[in-house]
């Protein structure tokens, strides 16, 4: 198997039980698909400790992600995130400021 993923007998004994134990509202969830929402979320979290700059990244996607995979594990947390974030509003003023170049 590729590097990164888990042997074949760890897959029916660990990740399928956990799959559905931590994102209980997403059925037939892949795992390869719970990876590629979740994974990319902790570079962002991971750079903003070191003051690292994240105006490169997608921003909305990752917030996107971050809402969808909340929605999985919670659906009124996930509600109630949509429903009182600021985020929204701070990406669309971040997109009116005309940027160097």
């Amino acid at each position: 198997m590729g590097e990164g993923r888990p042997k074949a007998d760890h897959e029916q004994t660990i990740w399928r039980p956990a799959d559905r134990n931590a994102f209980p509202y997403r059925r037939h969830l892949v795992r390869s698909e719970a990876y590629d929402s979740v994974g990319p979320l902790h570079e962002p979290r991971n750079w903003g400790e070191p003051y690292q700059p994240i105006y490169h990244l997608d921003l909305v996607l990752k917030h996107q992600r971050i809402l969808d995979v909340r929605g999985w594990m919670c659906p009124e947390m996930h509600k109630w995130i949509n429903d009182t974030t600021q985020v929204r509003h701070l990406l669309r003023e971040r997109a009116d400021v005309a940027t160097p170049g």
